[in-house]
């Protein structure tokens, strides 16, 4: 394992060019995104980020997680413990809920947008489909306008 200053001693290198990726051709944000999910996973397989784009030139945020994955999280605090100033950026563990209780009982909420994609919290409705006994697993089943997708969940 490398150590962690020598992640951030890259990120600086290259956060210019991350805080403008989304400008970027898609074969380029593909090689930026597989080249730092390759260095974060240097130090843990189940590492991953996101990132908030930047609006009206405000910092940018990187998202350092672990997809879910409890024995990740360890690494993720460390790095962002030691993370430098970076400028136009903020660095934040794990994404930060966000929501609006009240707002989304009265399905006021502000929508998501994903690309063309928006969905409001307000709109999922959630059931269980199934349950392992075996391993507290359940089989969700998620309904939103437009249709149903069946998810698993642990």
């Amino acid at each position: 394992m490398r150590s962690l200053y020598d992640f951030w001693d890259w990120f600086q290198d290259y956060a210019e060019a991350y805080y403008y990726l989304q400008d970027f051709s898609i074969a380029e944000q593909a090689f930026y995104d597989h080249e730092l999910t390759s260095r974060l996973q240097d130090y843990h397989e189940n590492l991953c980020f996101g990132i908030t784009f930047s609006k009206d030139e405000t910092d940018a945020q990187l998202i350092l997680s672990t997809n879910g994955r409890v024995d990740g999280v360890f690494f993720v605090n460390n790095l962002v413990n030691i993370a430098p100033d970076i400028p136009k950026w903020t660095i934040v563990a794990f994404i930060q809920p966000q929501l609006d209780l009240e707002a989304i009982k009265t399905g006021t909420d502000e929508p998501y947008y994903f690309r063309d994609f928006t969905i409001k919290p307000s709109d999922l409705r959630w059931a269980p489909v199934d349950f392992d006994s075996r391993n507290c697993r359940c089989d969700l089943l998620f309904h939103a306008e437009g249709g149903t997708t069946e998810v698993s969940q642990g």
